[in-house]
């Protein structure tokens, strides 16, 4: 598949990718970019909005969308890649969070609002909340200002995620909840008839997650 070129999408996720300038950066778009680039493919990627992404790979306008988390129904939608990487979503808040394990410590009885992203999943439990416990907001950017504003009691967020955002708006007074948080794994998806691209890309994952790692000294 030498010279092929790959489109993907992914929704703006400072630091993991975003826009800068014109130029598409990040963390995740980067580890992508190389790993297509050492299997000898080009990459275009275009940012959008979430369910826009969805949508483009289900169509095959897209051929990817990274970064994922693998649910049941989306299973039956995409082929998955192997898995990408980790990360923690903690839950943050403008006032002190007592040192908790569970939301209904926080939120009992749904009375207080949780900030969660449009089209996200993250858990069965936070997945299941009625829906008057939550406030849902179309992207990062949104979910602070909800907090900022007073709209919700608390939100849900990456932290590496809170860490840029925070710092690039100087936002102070932020408080993590200690001992809460949802360990997500995420993957890239690809649209069901890509499936060359898709082993390609597993091969590519898995020489980048081997040469990545550090050498024993003898």
């Amino acid at each position: 598949m030498n010279g092929t070129c790959v489109n993907l999408v992914a929704d703006p996720y400072p630091p993991y990718q975003f826009r800068e300038d014109d130029t598409i950066m990040g963390i995740d778009y980067e580890t992508v970019s190389r790993i297509f680039h050492a299997m000898q493919m080009d990459l275009h990627v275009d940012l959008c909005p979430w369910d826009e992404c969805l949508h483009r790979v289900d169509v095959g306008d897209a051929d990817g969308v990274f970064q994922i988390t693998k649910t049941r129904a989306r299973e039956s939608r995409f082929l998955f890649s192997d898995l990408l990487r980790e990360e923690e979503t903690a839950l943050f808040s403008k006032r002190p969070l007592p040192p908790t394990s569970s939301l209904c410590e926080i939120l009992p009885n749904g009375r207080h609002l949780l900030g969660v992203l449009e089209g996200y999943s993250y858990n069965d439990e936070i997945d299941r909340l009625p829906a008057e416990s939550k406030l849902v907001v179309p992207d990062q950017e949104a979910l602070l200002d909800a907090l900022c504003q007073g709209r919700c009691h608390a939100i849900l967020m990456d932290a590496g995620v809170a860490d840029y955002l925070c710092a690039k708006q100087r936002i102070t007074g932020l408080h993590k909840a200690d001992g809460f948080g949802v360990r997500r794994e995420l993957y890239v998806a690809f649209n069901r008839n890509r499936v060359e691209i898709q082993h390609t890309f597993n091969q590519g994952l898995h020489h980048w997650r081997g040469s990545s790692q550090p050498r024993a000294r003898n």
